[in-house]
């Protein structure tokens, strides 16, 4: 094992979601549904855990009010001098803790959508259709994954949202009892919103980043010690996609969250509030520490999930 861990350079992409190394039946059948969801699971921990002070800056950023706004930098710096520097990855325990099955759930999914729905539809594309279906496909099969990914482990990120505001120690468990005081089903505040950002995002995430490493592959052919390049470049390219066409919405769904007085409803008239009070720039606040987390965070997320799917 550790041979072929040192001498291989295999990376994974796209319809080839699967395990690279020769398995008997029974663990062929085991495998199938493991190994993406320790694979996605492990790409996500990785990735949170090396962006999780752009995180909170970002979580910080969204939700303070317009009178209290302040620069990245100048709110890290408060940050690190009040709290000291540990107060970056605050909540990212829990935040790991939520992101492994999270990523596990969206990479399993996407794989079995991939594998099993995408060859029978295949059949009934022609020539013509071939070039946009593949991506259009994609697009709506990282949706999907998405979608069940936020609606297993919304609750846990309701959680970690109140958890990264505080600025006072307190058990991350106190944050479950404030939420649901008065009507458990606070803890799926916001779902409305997270839901549509999960599917734009995870969508737009896995389409751009399989296209566009396929295509720079088949164009310049790299050597295969030199694929992990293209993959990080395909990586920064989709998360940058990603964010941008998301950032609104997530931004409506944090407020959402941290404000017990919004229901699942009020997403247009948090909009437009924002519009009113902030105008258009309202809505694409904190979007530099978020674009800044988001393009490397996706990179490393989907290179080590290829990478440890390509080995497992």
């Amino acid at each position: 094992i550790l041979k072929y861990w040192k001498t291989e350079y295999f990376i994974d992409s796209g319809s080839e979601l699967t395990s690279s190394v020769p398995l008997d039946d029974t663990l062929k059948n085991f495998s199938e549904y493991i190994s993406p969801f320790i694979a996605g699971g492990c790409g996500g921990v990785v990735s949170r855990t090396l962006t999780a002070p752009f995180e909170r800056i970002t979580i910080l950023q969204q939700t303070s009010s317009i009178k209290k706004r302040t620069s990245a930098l100048k709110l890290t710096h408060s940050l690190i001098k009040n709290e000291g520097f540990k107060s970056l990855y605050r909540g990212n325990a829990f935040s790991v803790a939520r992101i492994f099955p999270f990523s596990g759930a969206v990479c399993l999914t996407y794989v079995m959508v991939l594998k099993h729905i995408k060859p029978k539809l295949e059949q009934y594309v022609g020539p013509k259709q071939d070039k946009w279906f593949d991506p259009l496909f994609r697009f709506g099969a990282g949706s999907l994954a998405g979608s069940v990914a936020t609606i297993l482990t919304y609750p846990m990120d309701m959680m970690r949202t109140h958890y990264s505001v505080q600025t006072t120690r307190t058990p991350i468990w106190s944050s479950f009892k404030e939420i649901t005081k008065g009507n458990i089903f606070n803890i799926y505040r916001g779902l409305g919103s997270t839901l549509v950002a999960a599917c734009l995002f995870i969508g737009a995430q896995q389409s751009c980043y399989d296209v566009i490493f396929r295509k720079t592959v088949e164009h310049y052919d790299p050597h295969p010690k030199k694929l992990w390049m293209y993959s990080i470049g395909s990586g920064i390219s989709a998360g940058i996609m990603a964010q941008t066409i998301i950032h609104p919405i997530d931004l409506i769904r944090r407020r959402i969250q941290l404000d017990s007085t919004k229901s699942m409803g009020s997403s247009f008239s948090i909009l437009r509030q924002i519009m009113k009070e902030e105008s258009i720039t309202g809505l694409y606040r904190g979007i530099r520490p978020a674009t800044a987390k988001i393009a490397p965070a996706v990179a490393v997320a989907l290179f080590t999930r290829d990478s440890v799917l390509g080995r497992i």
